[in-house]
Order: structure tokens, then C-alpha cells, then sequence
């Protein structure tokens, strides 16, 4: 493969990273305005959930506005990246409910 060719592939790889955050914002942005998904918003307090962080390691805790922010930095780059993040929201509402 040529310089010329190599160069060519990796533009059209930025191009469509690029779709694809700009999917995945919009994405998040639709899920951070719906009521819905208030909870997700933001990390929860400890003020509001005092033992949240005792059920749910803070390592693992998530929110729609620190996966806005680690797309806006480059962190997802892949749908699956993405996902996980969704799915880890997901995981930690279910562990924390869960009796």
C-alpha cells in the first residue's frame, strides 16, 4: 500500500470515528434530556444516596454526563466501548436495587 493509499484509508477512518461520536452524542444527549433517565444523570451523591458507593465500587460507577465527557476526550471509539458504559449504568442500577 502506498503512502498516498495509507493516508487515504486513515482519513476515511477519522471520517467516520467522527460520524460516530457525533451519533453517540446525540445519543446521550437524547438520554440525558429525557425524564426517564434522570437518575443517570450524574453521579449520585453521597448527601442524596449515602450508602451508594459502599454497594457500587466507585470505580465502576458511571453516568450519562462522565460518558458525555469521556467521548468528548476520545475514550469511545468503538461501539462496543460505548455500550459498556451504557451496559455498566445498567449494572450498577441493577446491583444497587437488587435485594
Amino acid at each position: 500500500m502506498s503512502g498516498n493509499e495509507l493516508g487515504a484509508l486513515e482519513q476515511e477512518e477519522e471520517a467516520i470515528l467522527r460520524q460516530l461520536r457525533m451519533y453517540f452524542r446525540s445519543v446521550l444527549n437524547d438520554l440525558i434530556r429525557d425524564k426517564k433517565f434522570k437518575d443517570f444523570r450524574e453521579m449520585p451523591s453521597i448527601e442524596e444516596i449515602p450508602d451508594y458507593y459502599e454497594i457500587v465500587s466507585k470505580r465502576d460507577a458511571e453516568c450519562l454526563a462522565n460518558m458525555l465527557g469521556k467521548l468528548n476526550n476520545g475514550v469511545y471509539d468503538s461501539t462496543e466501548k460505548f455500550l459498556a458504559g451504557i451496559e455498566q449504568i445498567r449494572i450498577n442500577a441493577y446491583e444497587y436495587n437488587s435485594d
